[in-house]
């Protein structure tokens, strides 16, 4: 996670609606980690600016655990039958994951 910015006034700032929609949920997400002590802000005048707190990995390990225990049940087959359904996985994928279990296995 990088330094990013942010428009603080709320103003469009000539962006069309798909991008504002798309400022938003960004905007929305770094607060969200900015609450949950994963970044740190600075306002810069009109911009707030954000600064990791914390490795990406262990971000990334949060937010995979939270995705899991919200959407999955913290089931690994429920995520790849999901997967499987929507036809996400391909046979490559498959083999992949067999071959993974298999090492973990041995």
């Amino acid at each position: 996670m990088g330094q990013r910015t942010a428009r603080d006034d709320g103003r469009n700032h000539g962006a069309d609606r798909e991008r504002k929609g798309v400022e938003d949920t960004d905007n929305c997400v770094t607060y969200a980690a900015a609450e949950r002590g994963f970044l740190r802000s600075e306002k810069n005048g009109k911009e707030r600016e954000y600064f990791p707190l914390v490795a990406r990995e262990d971000y990334l390990k949060f937010e995979t655990g939270n995705f899991m225990k919200q959407y999955h049940d913290n089931s690994l087959f429920n995520l790849i039958n999901t997967l499987y359904d929507d036809k996400a996985l391909t046979d490559e994928d498959i083999d992949e994951l067999l071959k993974w279990a298999k090492e973990r296995r041995d």
